[in-house]
C-alpha cells in the first residue's frame, strides 16, 4: 500500500495549523544506546570515547570544518536522503550519495555534540518516508515571515522535508496575487484576531488594509521568494495550499462576482456555474506556479457546503446541461478542472480525502484528515497518500481536562497518544 504517513496538527484558538511527520520513526527500531536522536536512525553502534570539538572554533564555523565528507552514488541502498557517518577519536567521516543526505548526516552530528566532544558512534540512516511535513495554516492566524523561517530551523534540525504553506482559507487571504490585489487590501485583515470568536461572533467582517486595530497580514512575493529560498538552503520543499472551491469568503469581499449570491458574507464558495470562477483559478494558480518551484501544489477540495449552489441559477443550469446528478457532481467539476490545468502545467494536484469522490488521475495525491479510511481507500486505488487523521494527529484538540487547558477546538488527543500512535505504525 502506497501510505505516506505524516500529521497536521493545530494549536488552542489561534487555530494555528500544521502537518508533521510521522516519520520521526526511520526505518526500524534501534538497538538501545546513550545518545538520543529524533528521528532514530536505521541503525547505531556506540563505542567509547570523543572526537574532541574545539568549542570556540564550532561556534565560530560550525562543525563542519571537523568533517570528511563525500558523495558516492554507488551508495544506492541508503537512497537519495540517507548518508552513514563514523565518528571515532581521530576522525568524522559522512558518506551519501547527494548534497541532501550530507546534510541531514550533519543534523545528526549537532544532535550529537556535547560538551566532551561527539560520541564515537557508526550510524546507517535512511528515511522511512518520502514525505515528511509540517502544515501551517496562516490564514487563520497570521505568522510573520521572520516567524517562518524559525519554523523551517526547527524541521530541518529534525529532517522534516516538506512545508506544507496553507497561504488561503476564510480567515484572510495570505498572499500577493498582481492580477487580483483587492485578494490582500480587502481580504487579509479582519476586525479580530482571535480566529473563533471572529468566526462565531455576530458580526464577521474583513476590513481594509492599514485600517487600525485591524489583524492580519500577507506575504509579498518577495517574502515568498526569500522564504523559498531560506527552505531550499534546508532540503525543504514548500507546497503552497490555495483553496477551491470552499473556505473562500476573504476572496469574495473584493469580487462578489464570484460568489453564487454576487455579494460577500453570503457563501463561502466559489460559483460554479460562473466561468469567472474558473478564469480566476486559472489566473491565480499561473502566479503560484510562477513563484513556487514545488511539483506539488495543494488546492483544498475539502468542506463544500454547497447550499448556495442549490440556489443558483447559473449552477444549477451547469448541473442541467452537464447532466449532473446532485451537487456532489459540481465539487467535483471545479477539482477536475483544477488537476487538468496544473497537469497541463507540469505540476501534480494535491487535496484532501474529499477528492476522492473525482476520477482522479494517477498522479494526484490525496491527504486523510477525516481519519485514516481516506488514506486506505486512495492507496487500494493506486494513488500516494498522506496520513493526517484528525483524531489522533491535530494538535488543535484538548489535551487534557478541558477546564484546566487554554480553549481549544473540539475533542480530546493528547501527545501521549500521538507518540504511541506513531510507535505502532
Amino acid at each position: 500500500m502506497n501510505i505516506i504517513s505524516s500529521f497536521r496538527l493545530e494549536s488552542k484558538n489561534l487555530c494555528v495549523l500544521f502537518v508533521l511527520s510521522l516519520s520521526l520513526l526511520f526505518a526500524c527500531a534501534p538497538e538501545r544506546v546513550q545518545v538520543n536522536l529524533i528521528p532514530q536512525p536505521v541503525s547505531i553502534k556506540q563505542s567509547k570515547g570523543y572526537f574532541k570539538v574545539d568549542s570556540v572554533k564550532a561556534e565560530k564555523e560550525g562543525i563542519e570544518s571537523y568533517i570528511h565528507c563525500t558523495i558516492d552514488s554507488a551508495l544506492k541502498e541508503i537512497g537519495n536522503e540517507g548518508y552513514l557517518l563514523s565518528v571515532t577519536p581521530e576522525r568524522i567521516e559522512l558518506s551519501a550519495t547527494t548534497s541532501t543526505g550530507i546534510y541531514y548526516g550533519k543534523k545528526t552530528l549537532y544532535q550529537l555534540l556535547t560538551s566532551q566532544g561527539i560520541p564515537c558512534i557508526a550510524i546507517k540512516d535512511y528515511p522511512r518516508f518520502q514525505y515528511r511535513g509540517m502544515h501551517l495554516d496562516v490564514s487563520r492566524h497570521f505568522f510573520s515571515k521572520e516567524e517562518v523561517l524559525k519554523l523551517l530551523d526547527a524541521m530541518s534540525y529534525y529532517k522534516i522535508n516538506t512545508f506544507h504553506f496553507h497561504l488561503t482559507d476564510n480567515g484572510g487571504w495570505r498572499i500577493q496575487i498582481d492580477k487580483y490585489p483587492k485578494l490582500t487590501s480587502m481580504g487579509s485583515y479582519r476586525t479580530e484576531k482571535d480566529w473563533l470568536k471572529w468566526w462565531d461572533g455576530d458580526v464577521r467582517e474583513f476590513v481594509p488594509e492599514n485600517t487600525p486595530g485591524a489583524y492580519g497580514g500577507y506575504y509579498t512575493k518577495e517574502d515568498i521568494r526569500d522564504i523559498l529560498q531560506y527552505a531550499a538552503e534546508r532540503h525543504i520543499n514548500v507546497i503552497p495550499e490555495i483553496e477551491f472551491p470552499a473556505h473562500s469568503d476573504e476572496v469574495f469581499v473584493g469580487y462578489p462576482e464570484l460568489c453564487c449570491m454576487g455579494k460577500p458574507y453570503t457563501s463561502g464558495e466559489f460559483c460554479i456555474g460562473n466561468e469567472k470562477t474558473f478564469t480566476f483559478m486559472e489566473d491565480v494558480l499561473s502566479e503560484i506556479i510562477e513563484l513556487f518551484p514545488s511539483k506539488y501544489i495543494h488546492v483544498g477540495g475539502d468542506e463544500a457546503r454547497k447550499t448556495a449552489w442549490k440556489g443558483c441559477p447559473k449552477c444549477q443550469a451547469l448541473m442541467k446541461r452537464m447532466n449532473m446528478k446532485s451537487l456532489d457532481d459540481l465539487q467535483c467539476y471545479i477539482i477536475q478542472k483544477a488537476e487538468t490545468f496544473l497537469n497541463s502545467k507540469g505540476r501534480t494536484m494535491i487535496g484532501w480525502d474529499e477528492i476522492l469522490k473525482n476520477d482522479l488521475d494517477s498522479s494526484s495525491i490525496v491527504m486523510s484528515y477525516r481519519g485514516q479510511r481516506g488514506a486506505i481507500v486512495a492507496a487500494n486505488k493506486g494513488f500516494r497518500a498522506v496520513m493526517t487523521p484528525g483524531e489522533v494527529l491535530y494538535f488543535d484538540w484538548y489535551q487534557a481536562e478541558p477546564r484546566t487547558q487554554p480553549q481549544a477546538m473540539y475533542g480530546f488527543s493528547p501527545i501521549k497518544r500521538c507518540i504511541l500512535s506513531i510507535q505502532f505504525r
